[in-house]
């Protein structure tokens, strides 16, 4: 009977397990990969005010999702994004944006995006000025290409490609300001080679007061303008003052036109100056009327508003403005038209404030007569 050394059988079995163990800790050399991107979109400078028109910096990054990873090659794979495209979905616009929200830039390419990867790109957004206060979540369509996972062996790997759409949303903010807006724009018994009135309200529709309102008004040339009709010039300069939100003054300027002038409606543009919130000095150049001509072939009714009356010459009449039965009163503080001649009517709803003209004096920086109402 022959015997095997105990020696020898256990060398065997440790040199079994030892192999077993050594293609325990091998890696495969099959399986599959499998991931996507994970973008996300962030805004700088997202603030924005009534009217403005600026580029808005829009980030988009890549987190990446790795779900079963592998050769790093294959991982790099499924977490990229090809063919990047970016746009700002104005079909899904919050109602308070849709219509008042313009974006002038189309589709952006960005091209590759890797894991960890991010890239910005502008926007070219305008606000409108009937855009409320608050904020607001602006959709970011963002198409790229991508691979889910990657089945690879000893033969040639195969890969899923896929297309993806995502819209993702950065917030953006529009800020509380005064908002000066013109109404009630008439002129009356202005006819070629005569001399008559342009009156208008300016109001602040805005949320904040705006102070020192000061208004510059301008027409094309002089063959319509605004003194008497032997001291015409194109632009004159009306001091408001203060406005509070929802507050008004009615504004009345000395119109001529030249003898030649052709009846219509002359354009007249507008510009306001005022001081905001925080000492901040703001400009307003998008208030537009029509200064109109009127035929003198043609017989018009009297334009004026019942209660409404004619300039006194030095003179301060309480006269009610507005329809019959209003309980708010305002006082015209009438003076002879002239060259320079000016009328402000400020008005409240109710007040029975008494308000005086004041002294000339000139309009910062226009170097233009002007004349203030004072509460007394």
């Amino acid at each position: 009977m022959r015997t095997v050394p105990v020696v020898a059988v256990l060398g065997i079995a440790l040199l079994a397990a030892s192999m077993g163990g050594v293609s325990q800790v091998e890696p495969p050399d099959e399986g599959t990969v499998l991931g996507s991107p994970s973008l996300s979109v962030a805004a700088q400078d997202n603030s924005f005010e009534w009217g403005d028109r600026r580029d808005l910096a829009v980030t988009i990054a890549n987190a990446g999702d790795l779900v079963r990873g592998g050769p790093e090659r294959f991982e790099d794979r499924v977490t990229t994004a090809r063919s990047v495209e970016v746009s700002v979905a104005t079909d899904r616009l919050p109602p308070a944006l849709a219509g008042r929200l313009q974006v002038e830039s189309g589709r952006v390419l960005l091209g590759e995006l890797p894991e960890a990867g991010a890239r910005t790109v502008n926007f070219s957004v305008g606000v409108s000025q009937s855009v409320p206060p608050g904020t607001y979540q602006l959709p970011v369509r963002i198409s790229y290409e991508y691979t889910s996972f990657v089945r690879y062996g000893p033969n040639e790997p195969q890969y899923n490609d896929a297309d993806r759409e995502v819209v993702e949303r950065v917030t953006i903010v529009v800020v509380d300001r005064p908002r000066l807006s013109l109404s009630a724009v008439r002129s009356t018994d202005v006819e070629p080679g005569t001399t008559g009135s342009f009156r208008f309200t300016v109001a602040n529709t805005g949320t904040r007061v705006a102070r020192d309102v000061g208004l510059t008004l301008a027409t094309e040339g002089t063959a319509v303008g605004f003194g008497a009709e032997s001291f015409r010039r194109s632009t004159v300069g009306v001091f408001v003052g203060d406005l509070e939100p929802g507050e008004s003054a009615n504004v009345t300027v000395t119109a001529s036109a030249a003898e030649a002038t052709a009846p219509g409606t002359y354009l007249v543009e507008t510009t306001a100056r005022y001081t905001a919130v925080g000492g901040f000095q703001r400009v307003q150049t998008d208030l537009r009327s029509g200064l109109r001509v009127a035929d003198p072939n043609v017989t018009t009714p009297d334009e004026r508003p019942a209660g409404d009356t004619p300039w006194i010459d030095g003179g301060v009449v309480v006269a009610a403005v507005g329809s019959a039965g209003a309980s708010h009163q305002s006082v015209l503080c009438g003076r002879d038209p002239g060259p320079s001649g000016r009328l402000v009517d400020r008005t409240t709803a109710p007040s029975s404030s008494r308000r005086t003209l004041s002294s000339t004096s000139r309009l910062p920086e226009h170097d233009r007569t002007y004349f203030t109402v004072d509460g007394r």
